[in-house]
Parts: C-alpha cells; structure tokens; sequence
C-alpha cells in the first residue's frame, strides 16, 4: 500500500494558511477562517476548530489514495449508488454542483498506516476526530459565475468492518483529474517529525515547481507556517524565524537544497526543490 505516495491537490488549497503548528489547547480556543483573494474568484475557508499537522497528514493520505486511478472512481453529480448519493448530498451545502467528485474506499488501519501511524486504540480515535473535523470544513467559492460552499470531504465508517468511504470537495478532484495541480511527496511528508516543517513542506510544494530554484525572505517564509506572524511582538517573530529555520533545514535530508543569507527579518532563503518521480498519472 505503501506505494501510494503521490499527492495531487489544488494550488489555492495548498497555498492557503489552511493548517499551522498548534500549541496545547488551541483547538478549543480558536478556529480557521482563511480567505484568498484571487485574479478570477475569492476563497474562504472556515472551520469550527483550527487545523494542525496531523489533519493535513490525513488530509495528504486521501488525496494520494484519490490520485491513484486503481484505487479512486469518479463520483458524478448524478452517483449510482446509496452511499455515492449520501456522500454527495453530504459534500455540498445549499445547492449542488454539476462538477464531478472523487470517492475511495479504504480501510481506517490503511490509513493510519498511510499516515505512519500504528494502529492503537488512541490513534483510531484520533483519526476519527480528524476525519469529522475535515468533514466540518467549509469551502466558499465566489465568482463572475458561481457562488456556492462545498465541505473539504464527506465520509461515511463502517463501524462493523472499519472501512470509509471518502468523497473528497469538487476543487480536490479537478485538480486530480486535471492539469493544474501542486504535487507533493506523501512519503517525504511522512519523514518529517516537525510539525513546522511538514506544514512548510506542503507549501513548498504547491508554490515551486519541482527541479526550481526561489528566494524568499525570512519574515515571509516563516508567515506561511504561522499566518499570525506579523501581528505579534518582535519576540515572538524571532521565535517563529527561528522554528521555521529549523523546519526549513530539515528538508535537506529530502534532497531540498537550503541556504540561509543574512540574519534577522531581512535574512534571505535561496531553496532548490528536487526532481522527484511524476505523480500517478489519472
């Protein structure tokens, strides 16, 4: 199973500060509220509860499991089946769309197992918590056409055999099903320990090409693992600069090529992203 390593995703998605670092307790005293302003349609992005590393871990294994055509079937707007139809009244809210889906079937251990986890009793719960939570995520999309909200995913467990099945949001799937899309590593992702520098490796991701060279500040680089950081003390964005160099020296043990110029805010980061293997083709 462990071959299903490649993440197709949506470029809006993967460069929005939709996941961070959270500390102790966060979950309950904060929650995700994200817009992106594009040239063609505005985003938002809303959630009862903020969004860690380990909801992006589970989000990642999704994804590569929708990007596998062996393992993913499209879910059109008009599904064959009773849990295709309740998936797809799930993932919409107010009005449906006319775009296609995605749907997989997996068992939880298999997922768990996607996301390096063992299967203990504690990381079963986790999962089923992360799962409700990504499924309690809004996605508003607004354009010169459209106007409409669809939930990141829908889910259904069965708990006698343990198997979901999961339909992830309509943008996920065009971008799987597409040409425009951020390609990530599932397996590198998995790698990573640091919670800071998995959230930095999805960006990354989505924002340089594989096999380019970009330069960033570091006052930048660390306002994509922490969107609050330029609203805190100078202090605090010390501390930050200095969790997100630590995050961004851990990608060289990925192949990334990393080089720190100068200190303080007006430090720069010159990063070079590998050429990696081409996702599944769909």
């Amino acid at each position: 199973m462990h071959d299903v390593v490649s993440i197709k995703h949506d470029r809006t998605l993967g460069l929005a500060p939709i996941f961070k670092p959270l500390q102790r307790g966060e979950r309950s005293e904060s929650k995700l509220d994200v817009s992106i302003d594009g040239d063609k349609e505005q985003v938002r992005v809303t959630c009862f509860e903020p969004l860690g590393a380990d909801d992006q871990t589970i989000l990642f294994s999704i994804l590569s499991l929708c990007t596998s055509e062996s393992r993913s079937q499209i879910l059109s707007h008009e599904p064959m089946t009773e849990v295709g139809r309740s998936l797809r009244s799930e993932l919409f809210i107010r009005r449906s769309s006319q775009r296609d889906s995605l749907m997989v079937s997996v068992s939880e251990w298999e997922l768990l197992s996607l996301c390096g986890k063992t299967d203990g009793r504690e990381n079963y719960e986790h999962l089923r918590d992360t799962l409700a939570r990504l499924a309690s995520v809004n996605i508003r999309v607004k354009n010169d056409h459209e106007d409409y909200v669809v939930r990141l995913l829908a889910y259904h467990v069965n708990k006698d055999n343990g198997q979901v099945q999961i339909a992830v949001n309509t943008r996920s799937a065009a971008a799987i099903l597409g040409d425009q899309y951020a390609y990530i590593d599932l397996a590198d992702h998995r790698r990573l320990g640091y919670e800071a520098a998995k959230i930095l490796h999805g960006w990354l991701s989505t924002w340089m090409p594989q096999g380019s060279t970009r330069r960033i500040g570091a006052g930048k680089l660390a306002s994509h693992i922490y969107p609050n950081y330029d609203s805190v003390a100078p202090d605090s964005r010390r501390t930050y600069r200095s969790y997100t160099k630590r995050a961004a020296m851990m990608l060289k043990d990925l192949g990334w090529s990393v080089e720190l110029f100068g200190r303080g805010e007006k430090a720069m980061y010159e990063i070079s992203r590998p050429k990696n293997r081409d996702p599944v083709p769909y």
